[in-house]
């Protein structure tokens, strides 16, 4: 009996010294998830005040930013934008209005450039190591390079790589004053008319009159050839060939000889001469005054078109060689790039990505100047329901990568091109021969390495 209780004690003992164990393992774990969350959350303190330390330690950094604009609200609309966001980034802007290309030629032979510059001519930037290819920061942050036109995309491509992302675009367009048409008895222009209906439209403007009384139905310009490029690609020529090193058999083409030929008949029948209005749009201030009827330009005279008091105006595409034929736009862009010698290449990139990209675009598009490289953006923006909206619909038209990217002198041959073109048009020196000529000096200055 005796040993049956002590059996039954120990069994006792046992199953409370379990349930005990299971009550100090109970206990024990809640006191550990509960150290293991305050020790999460001083974790997620102490980070949090880590990544504050370290933002407090960024070394603050100062990049400028060359440009070619003077000084503007969109400007400074910019600088405010990315500085908000990358507040350890000052932005400096430095404007060059006159002799650019040879303040930047100076700047990167002297060792001490500046971070980042606006850049027309590739080619020529790139030739001359001025610029710094961006295909490895763009590979790096994964930057989309399909939301650009096409066309402005290639602007920035030389030698199969990228060298600076877009930061407008705008195609040429016709922009016809409707007071001066409507005066004149002559109905407005119609996207689609033809090179024909141009000449007679332009000649049924013009009155014949000098002086104050004078009044045209086009302003043409003889050194203008980029404007003379979209009539030449639309009638199927083009200046040089495909790998940009000859001339001859391209600028002297029938194709070509038939372009000058007509647009001859049009410069003798329009003004020949301006004053060109203080932001360099040459015609702006004949076409606002009335004494021309239409000028061919990008979109930066739409601005001032928009108030001047008491003008109306419309814009309508260029005319094409016949009934039917396609227009080939020619478009003006420009590149947010860095410079090669820049000391703060990082915070360089960050901007040319900034501005570059649909936080720079969304300011350009609001400010009504230009559209924007990015169709999104444009269309966010309801652009189309602007007078942009022309130039949006050009930019959807097939076209030509600029036969300037082709190489690096071409520029340099377009004197020769150019001086062509003044003695048929000034001289009325014989288009064929002229052509030709231009076309060899052209040969000698692309075929050089």
């Amino acid at each position: 009996m005796m040993k049956r209780v002590l059996a039954l004690l120990l069994t006792m003992i046992l199953v409370s010294s379990l349930f005990a164990a299971c009550g100090e393992t109970e206990t024990t774990t809640e006191t550990g998830d509960s150290k293991t969350e305050s020790k999460s959350e001083d974790t997620k303190e102490g980070s949090k005040e880590e990544t504050k330390a370290e933002a407090e330690e960024i070394e603050p950094v100062t990049i400028v930013v060359t440009t070619w604009d003077s000084g503007s609200q969109l400007t400074d609309d910019m600088v405010a934008g990315f500085e908000a966001e990358f507040p350890h980034i000052k932005v400096e802007f430095q404007s060059i209005v006159q002799g650019y290309d040879e303040k930047l030629q100076i700047m990167n032979a002297s060792g001490e450039t500046p971070d980042v510059l606006l850049m027309w001519n590739t080619p020529q930037y790139v030739e001359s190591g001025i610029v710094e290819p961006l295909d490895e920061y763009i590979a790096r942050d994964n930057y989309d390079m399909d939301q650009y036109y096409p066309v402005t995309a290639d602007w920035a491509k030389y030698k199969g790589q990228t060298w600076g992302l877009p930061k407008d675009v705008t195609p040429r367009a016709m922009f016809y004053n409707k007071g001066v048409f409507d005066d004149a008895g002559v109905a407005y222009p119609q996207d689609g008319w033809t090179w024909a209906e141009f000449t007679e439209t332009v000649k049924a403007l013009t009155n014949g009159k000098t002086g104050d009384e004078a009044r045209y139905g086009f302003i043409a310009l003889a050194g203008q050839t980029y404007m003379l490029q979209h009539f030449i690609w639309s009638n199927g020529g083009q200046l040089t060939s495909d790998d940009g090193k000859s001339a001859t058999g391209f600028v002297n083409s029938p194709e070509n000889v038939e372009t000058i030929t007509w647009f001859k008949e049009v410069f003798d029948s329009s003004a020949k001469s301006l004053v060109a209005t203080g932001d360099g749009n040459p015609g702006n201030a004949e076409f606002m005054s009335g004494k021309i009827a239409m000028m061919d330009n990008g979109s930066w005279p739409i601005a001032d078109l928009r108030n001047e008091p008491g003008l109306e105006f419309g814009i309508v595409t260029p005319p094409v060689p016949e009934e039917g034929a396609a227009f080939t736009p020619v478009v003006h862009s420009a590149t947010w790039s860095m410079f090669a010698g820049s000391q703060n290449k990082d915070a360089a990139w960050e901007f040319i990505k900034w501005v570059g990209g649909p936080a720079g675009a969304k300011l350009i598009g609001a400010s009504g100047f230009s559209t924007t490289a990015i169709p999104a953006v444009n269309e966010e923006l309801g652009l189309a329901e602007t007078e942009l909206g022309k130039f949006m619909e050009i930019l959807d038209m097939p076209t030509n990568s600029p036969e300037f990217t082709k190489n690096p002198r071409y520029f340099e041959s377009d004197g020769a091109f150019g001086a062509a073109i003044a003695k048929v048009l000034l001289d009325d020196a014989d288009i064929l021969e002229a052509l030709t000529e231009a076309a060899e000096e052209m040969d000698s200055i692309l075929s050089q390495e």
